[in-house]
């Protein structure tokens, strides 16, 4: 499954996707693009660092920077 960028815009009772290209966004309020995208974004969220992994990671980058 390949997924582009995407944003969901939630205000109140209201969720929006909105899907972005170069050159096209795209509003979609269906439930089933909603529950579609909201599982990836919820897997995103998982698998991404906290932010003092990021910390870490940037760090060492850094420093390994530093000694070049």
């Amino acid at each position: 499954m390949e997924i582009g960028n995407f944003i969901l815009l939630t205000l109140d009772e209201l969720t929006v996707l909105v899907t972005v290209t170069d050159t096209t966004s795209l509003f979609w309020d269906d439930q089933e693009s909603l529950e579609r995208y909201s599982g990836v974004f919820e897997r995103l969220l998982a698998d991404a660092w906290r932010p003092a992994q990021t910390l870490t990671f940037l760090d060492g980058v850094a420093r390994a920077l530093e000694k070049e």
